[in-house]
């Protein structure tokens, strides 16, 4: 019950900042600022929700780290950034019509991304390359030298 209590005080802490910083933002940014700070209020609501049926608590209490049934380690946002920028990259490449072997994400301090590396069961045509390799540099804010795209086998 603790655990309700302090999520609920963060809750109540972010909205009382977030009332807070619309008296500082602009007249001319307020709807992107409103916008911005109801999206962060939401997630904050909706994540812990989201994890409570598949979350195992019989062993660590709430102000510990969770784990999820299956998974050998604590959840963390890291992981979960770098798992869903894989899939992302996944889906760019089957638009594509890229065969791919795999894909490694690597996040830096900060959930930046660090590299992006892609393994290709055969390589595909350059102009298909370079496509998803630009698509890859703008949609993931990437430098072009961070993302390696390889042969499987080479």
């Amino acid at each position: 019950m603790s655990a309700v209590k302090t999520w609920a005080r963060s809750l109540l802490v972010l909205a009382v900042f977030s009332s807070g910083a619309l008296f500082v933002v602009p007249r001319s940014m307020l709807r992107q600022a409103k916008f911005v700070i109801e999206m962060v209020l939401l997630l904050c609501v909706i994540v812990p929700v989201s994890f409570l049926p598949r979350v195992e608590t019989s062993h660590a209490p709430w102000n510990q780290a969770a784990t999820v049934p299956g998974d050998a380690e604590p959840f963390s946002i890291e992981r979960f950034y770098a798992r869903e920028t894989e899939t992302r990259v996944e889906e760019i490449a089957r638009k594509l019509k890229i065969p791919l072997a795999g894909v490694s994400v690597s996040t830096g301090s900060g959930l930046r991304l660090s590299a992006i590396t892609v393994l290709v069961e055969t390589m595909p045509e350059e102009e298909t390359l370079q496509a998803f390799r630009q698509s890859l540099i703008s949609y993931m804010g990437i430098p072009a030298e961070k993302v390696i795209i390889s042969l499987k086998d080479g």
